[in-house]
């Protein structure tokens, strides 16, 4: 069977008449396609002029590549390096995957309408109560997907009522992060590298996984 082109494949769609939640979806999915080379065009566009990362000589010459980068020799120790010797992602495998797994650790911060309606809505029934707390962006979600909304704000003092309240999430929420306190302890020779990364998400100016890439990749 033959596979549809791109034009073909962008002539379907253009004649769709989508609804809003349709379209969430659908731009939540584009802003995750990755082309493979995207992710080594990066990588090595963030290193372009580095030195030599054993010697800080800043002189070298093509060598070859390897796993899709291009390898470089110093003409000053003679050993050869590619974009991410010495940086944290040195040695790492899967790199077409990268910016699929930075994008979850951008995963931070309140929840967007954008991502409830890409992430929620689809798997909720019409005539299903969606129970959460004060957030005005449930509000608005719930509004817009047209389905029934109760608001817990235990802020106030308002843990339950009746049968309504959110102790069930707070319950696994508790249970989740009990669960991720057995991966502590790094190697102490990575520390440097954790608490770089760390800060650099605090400081929330990595914004997308390109970002997140680059800084990665860059030395120091």
């Amino acid at each position: 069977m033959r596979s549809l082109t791109f034009d073909e494949v962008f002539a379907i769609l253009s004649a769709v008449r989508w609804s809003a939640a349709e379209l969430a979806r659908l731009r939540a999915w584009l802003a995750g396609a990755v082309h493979p080379d995207e992710c080594i065009a990066l990588i090595e566009q963030a290193a372009r002029g580095r030195p030599c990362p054993h010697c800080r000589c800043p002189r070298s010459h093509r060598c070859g590549q390897a796993s899709g980068l291009q390898r470089f020799r110093c003409l000053g120790c003679r050993r050869s390096y590619n974009a991410l010797t010495g940086t944290p992602l040195a040695r790492l495998r899967k790199k077409e995957r990268w910016l699929d797994y930075l994008q979850c650790v951008l995963g931070r911060g309140p929840v967007t309408p954008t991502q409830l309606f890409a992430c929620l809505q689809p798997v909720l029934a019409a005539d299903v109560l969606l129970v959460s707390d004060a957030a005005a962006v449930y509000r608005r979600f719930a509004a817009r997907a047209g389905i029934s909304h109760e608001v817990v704000n235990a802020t106030a003092g308002g843990r339950a009522r009746g049968a309504i309240h959110i102790q069930n999430v707070n319950g696994w929420h508790s249970r989740f992060k009990t669960w991720l306190v057995r991966f502590r302890g790094v190697a102490s020779h990575y520390l440097s590298s954790y608490s770089g990364w760390q800060r650099l998400l605090d400081a929330r100016q990595l914004t997308t996984p390109a970002k997140c890439l680059c800084a990665a990749a860059r030395p120091g």
